[in-house]
């Protein structure tokens, strides 16, 4: 695949991301004519300065002036109107549900093109590609297209089918690495969109958790085979097996240099584990027999902190392994997942109850939390380069954000049931969000 083409990929996939650090915080909302059935979906602005949006239930393009007026274009033989883009023509193209293109010049007149199935079905996300022409994506046929404002599909992309990205982490190389669980792939993406991927050595491991360790590697967990392994930037696979029966779970590079992961199950107990760089594994049992220890993460105190979904509580412990402390969580079956270290000095994890939240604890062990709506298991969070924390929202398919003193705004995904689910930090400040679904 060309870098063109890579480039091109780069900018689809985050075509609807790059308002991620810079929130609303006051909002004026403008309501659609009585009677009418709209779902707003994409909205641009157009080259008429006005904003253009599209209708995924109501068959129609929208237009709105900034002071509020509200102008709709019906499609007749559209079904779910989905992305919408400035094309390098002036018109304002839109694709449709139904594998069908179309575009409506700012004057409101409407051109529709036939279906490109079988080639491609779901026509998701479209942008305005340097060459004049435009890219979009096969949400159902996993690929992706070029399409001219003449209305002809010249080239077209395979990608790989199932993948299922997630977790990741930023690497020594300046690259997003990232795990495909279920073709048991790790792999990484340049800032300019390039993707490479490699191949666990143990076939069916399921690549979890991952962390830049100390010596330059990512090292992640295979839960498939009750594995730790690392991966070079150049792709070398080395995988560190254990004696017995082991259940692996959260990652981290240690303050120490080492990596530290944690074991819920184990035949000494529940552990947290310190991988050396050449590979010298030590478990740490811990002290309550009915831990189940999630994820983990290097604290500004020098020490490791991790949540422990088994006693609902948040635990502490130091390089040499000695449990410091455990603190409770106010909510009672909070199932506490992905922690962080934030940029205020306190550790950040994700709650996953029935409604859902973000809780900070500070060095001390005080808990903070506040109501996120989540929806789902969550194992990401990230803080951002804005200083606020930032993680996924599997429902309502968006990306949150919450400030350090808890000012809660969200980011809606463009790609509809998306999954969001890990989400890093890259080299170039921008936030990467893994999307299962």
């Amino acid at each position: 695949m060309t870098q063109h083409v890579r480039a091109v990929i780069f900018g689809l996939l985050f075509c609807g991301l790059t308002s991620l650090v810079a929130p609303v915080f006051a909002t004026t909302d403008f309501v659609a004519p009585p009677g009418r059935s709209a779902s707003p979906y994409n909205i641009i602005v157009g080259p008429d300065k006005n904003l253009w949006f599209t209708e995924y239930g109501g068959q129609k393009i929208g237009r709105a002036t900034t002071s509020g007026v509200i102008t709709e274009f019906p499609i007749p033989g559209a079904l779910q109107l989905v992305g919408i883009v400035t094309g390098p023509d002036g018109r304002i193209w839109f694709t449709e549900a139904n594998s069908s293109f179309g575009n409506v010049t700012p004057a409101g007149a409407v051109t529709e093109y036939p279906a490109l199935s079988p080639a491609f079905t779901q026509l998701s996300s479209v942008c305005s590609g340097p060459d004049d022409a435009l890219w979009f994506l096969g949400f159902g046929t996993s690929n992706i297209g070029r399409f001219t404002t003449g209305g002809q599909v010249t080239n077209t992309y395979a990608l790989n089918l199932g993948s299922s990205p997630d977790f990741g982490a930023l690497g020594s190389d300046g690259n997003v690495w990232f795990s495909e669980i279920y073709p048991s792939r790790v792999g990484y993406i340049t800032p300019e969109g390039a993707v490479t991927t490699y191949p666990t050595n143990s076939p069916n491991a399921t690549p979890w958790a991952m962390a830049a360790g100390g010596d330059g590697n990512i090292w992640f967990m295979e839960v498939g085979y009750g594995q730790v392994a690392s991966i070079t930037p150049a792709g070398k696979v080395t995988e560190y097996p254990l004696a017995g029966t082991f259940a692996f779970q959260g990652v981290t590079g240690g303050p120490d240099g080492n990596v530290w992961y944690t074991v819920p199950i184990s035949p000494q107990g529940p552990s947290i584990a310190r991988i050396t760089p050449t590979g010298v594994i030590t478990l740490f049992a811990l002290p309550n027999p009915s831990s189940i220890p999630v994820y983990i993460t290097a604290g500004p105190d020098g020490n490791l902190w991790f949540t422990d979904s088994g006693t609902n509580q948040v635990g502490k412990m130091d390089t040499s392994g000695n449990t410091l402390a455990e603190y409770p969580i106010p909510t009672p079956n909070s199932n506490p997942s992905a922690i962080i270290a934030g940029p205020d000095g306190n550790l950040w994890f994700l709650q996953n109850t029935s409604f859902g939240a973000v809780a900070k604890i500070t060095l001390s062990g005080q808990v903070t939390e506040y109501p996120v709506q989540i929806q789902a298991y969550q194992n990401g969070i990230a803080a951002g380069s804005d200083g606020a924390i930032w993680f996924a929202e599997y429902y309502p398919n968006s990306v949150a954000r919450v400030t350090t003193d808890g000012v809660v705004s969200t980011v809606t995904l463009s790609t509809p049931n998306a999954g969001g689910s890990a989400v890093t930090l890259g080299a170039d400040k921008k936030l990467w969000v893994a999307d299962p679904g």
